[in-house]
């Protein structure tokens, strides 16, 4: 048996034993230019033998040609792989791994990027195709030389629907002169700046690329929770498709940048609004998942509470995402019903030691801190991460201005802006510089108001700790209905209340939730009762008989929908975790099956005559001068009218006071001022 290897075979062998591994991608790249440059020399040769025969010489030269291409294709094959045992990467090679190329997409992609690569080929090649500037799939498949079996490769994936096209590593336009369908081997040729760059081994995010769209989410330390072990998990398996469900700023993003992180992956952001502002969202979109496969991240969309989306668009998030291309964020669950048998992850709040844990974690650069109570500042103003590390910011941005240490008061002037940044659109913060000795009312009632702030201060003790929690699965929430006259301290009691338990209080107004569209109220109550959960701040419904009126006999399609919503309201009452109060004048018309749902029910009467004198004298300030003339034991007795009225009297009597110049607040201008509050009540004068 004849052991001698073959002359080919001699060739190939030759110059491989000393090859050694790439140390950089510019030394692979140069080696694929040169084996463009190799081509090229074979095509002048055979166009050259177009016009004249092949002779011995030019016969031997393009034997060479051939024998050094082969070679090179080789010693690029070891080199490589010393470079990848090396644990160099290399951009060519990640090209082939991500986007599932074979040998002849990747050499016929350097070859369409020889204009951009290397000017002095880019011209040799322009001269070759006629000096037309504008390569075409033919013209590149007659440079490589291809056989038939890899004309078949290239032409699949430079296909529309192939692998060079579908992840935007080629443009393909129609040539010139054509009026229906471009043939494949006429049409254009292109490679984008982005992809040429990745060859040239600019291997990482391009910000500039995607501003306003897309941006690295740094991963923030945060101790591993049930939810991020599980998504964690799914990224190891490769299940798809992924959806993340939770409020706004509950921590989505974050949970999926450290999930991602534990598996060595980034993770690239975009915003659905980024997205949309773009002229061609589609084409933006597409460039992103280019992005992502280039780069090795993983792509997470942000769709927040996504509105009617161009059908294109949709279509190709859908698509991507059953795909297993990119992870999808949003507040309400109900988009992933679009996938197919989507892995759906709900995020919620994390506790308050993670809370303390992020917040030392934002704060350690800054001089102060370690000095400062977190702990009662994550119980009172609970927030997600991307609330808590945009509070941080806010509140470290203060001081160093102010160019002083960092103080408690800062933060929490930033956390309860977050809070109210939650809940700014639909309801108002409402606060007080009043305390419980303002306050007058009976011992009955003040027990009762007593009872709803132990009820919220030892929640966590009853339902926790003592396992209440198993015997109530729904209505854990506190909830108290204050009725009564006008000007009785209802919303006053209220006040006092988050107040007292350090909670904000967020009054709904009625013209942002009520909405004569069909389904909005709904959905602004929604929101409501939502972030009031994420934030933990008290509800407070004034006037509470405007939306938890009684329900009537449907006679028309407009009574349908009203008690549609007082519905609504019933079910999202019930299944409420947190602080709600109510307050009504008119306790009758309230639906009873509110009343059931309420907790704590509690009544202001109108204040006696010793009720009332005691409110005429807490009414007036220390530091307001008072004449010694002033009987409150009468005023109290001649106007029988609730505590906001007499506020409004003693307020009404001190500027008549400064108007007229007098050096003291006398009797006879409260008994006017109250005489004035008494007749506009409708009251005949006394």
């Amino acid at each position: 048996m004849d052991l001698e290897p073959a002359a080919d075979e001699r060739v190939l062998d030759a110059p491989l034993a000393s090859a050694p591994a790439y140390r950089d991608a510019h030394e692979h790249l140069y080696d694929h230019l040169e084996r463009v440059a190799w081509c090229l020399e074979r095509l002048e040769l055979l166009q050259r033998a177009a016009d004249e025969p092949l002779t011995g010489a030019r016969r031997a030269e393009l034997e060479r040609l051939e024998d050094d291409l082969l070679a090179k294709d080789r010693s690029i094959a070891i080199r490589e792989a010393g470079a990848l045992a090396a644990g160099r990467e290399l951009p060519l090679s990640i090209l082939v791994q991500r986007f599932a190329l074979d040998a002849p997409a990747l050499h016929f992609l350097v070859a369409a990027a020889l204009p951009s690569l290397d000017v002095d080929l880019g011209h040799r090649l322009a001269a070759l195709v006629d000096g037309a500037g504008e390569l075409t799939t033919g013209q590149l498949i007659e440079l490589l030389a291809f056989d038939d079996h890899d004309q078949g490769v290239v032409a699949a994936q430079a296909e529309t629907r192939g692998a060079l096209c579908q992840h935007r590593l080629i443009r393909v336009f129609p040539a010139r002169g054509y009026v229906g369908e471009t043939p494949l081997w006429h049409r254009r040729v292109s490679v984008p700046e982005r992809v040429v760059a990745f060859l040239r081994g600019d291997c990482v995010f391009r910000d500039d690329a995607f501003r306003h769209i897309a941006h690295v989410e740094a991963p923030l330390r945060v101790e591993p929770s049930p939810t991020m072990t599980a998504l964690r998990a799914m990224l190891i398996t490769g299940e798809r498709p992924i959806v993340i469900a939770g409020p706004a700023q509950i921590g989505k993003l974050t949970t999926v940048a450290a999930a991602a992180a534990a598996v060595g992956r980034q993770v690239v952001a975009a915003s659905l609004e980024g997205l949309l502002a773009t002229a061609d969202p589609v084409a933006t979109l597409g460039e992103l998942l280019r992005e992502r496969r280039l780069i090795g991240a993983m792509l997470v969309v942000r769709l927040g509470e996504p509105p009617a989306l161009p059908a294109a668009l949709e279509r190709e998030l859908l698509a991507a995402a059953d795909a297993g291309e990119l992870v999808l964020t949003v507040r309400d669950a109900s988009f992933a019903r679009k996938l197919r048998a989507p892995r759906i992850v709900h995020v919620g709040l994390a506790c308050s030691a993670e809370q303390v844990r992020l917040w030392r974690a934002q704060l350690q650069r800054h001089v102060g801190w370690s000095g400062l109570d977190l702990d009662s500042l994550a119980r009172r103003y609970p927030l997600g991460p991307g609330d808590l590390c945009e509070a941080a910011h806010a509140a470290c941005a203060t001081a160093t201005l102010e160019r002083r240490n960092l103080a408690l008061e800062d933060l929490v002037t930033a956390a309860r802006a977050r809070v109210q940044h939650l809940l700014g659109d639909v309801a108002e913060l409402v606060t007080t510089s009043l305390t419980w000795s303002d306050l007058v009312l009976r011992d009955e009632v003040t027990q009762r108001i007593l009872e709803v702030v132990a009820a919220v201060r030892f929640r966590e003790q009853v339902l926790g700790r003592w396992g209440f929690a198993a015997k109530m699965p729904y209505g854990r929430s506190v909830t108290a209905l204050f009725s009564g006259p006008p000007g009785t301290g209802k919303t006053m009691v209220a006040t006092l209340i988050a107040k007292e338990l350090g909670l904000e209080l967020f009054r709904i107004d009625l013209s942002k939730v009520v909405s004569k569209w069909v389904g909005e109220t709904e959905k602004n109550l929604g929101k409501v009762f939502e972030h009031a959960r994420v934030s933990g701040a008290a509800l407070l419904f004034d006037e509470a008989d405007a939306l938890f009126a009684k329900r009537t006999e449907v006679k028309s399609s407009n009574d349908r929908y009203a008690n549609l919503e007082v519905n609504y309201l019933l079910q999202r009452l019930e299944s409420f975790d947190g602080v709600a109060l109510l307050t009504t004048n008119h306790l009758t018309s309230i639906d009873p099956a509110f009343l059931r749902r309420v907790r704590f029910r509690v009544e202001f009467p109108e204040p006696d005559e010793l009720e009332r004198e005691a409110l005429w004298r807490s009414m007036v300030p220390p530091s307001a001068p008072l004449a010694d003339d002033v009987d409150f034991c009468e005023l109290a007795q001649r106007f029988k009218v609730a505590g906001g009225y007499i506020k409004n009297a003693v307020v009404r009597a001190a500027f008549l006071a400064a108007g007229d110049r007098a050096p003291a607040i006398s009797h006879a201008l409260l008994s006017r001022a109250a005489q004035l509050e008494w007749t506009e009540l409708g009251n005949l004068p006394k």
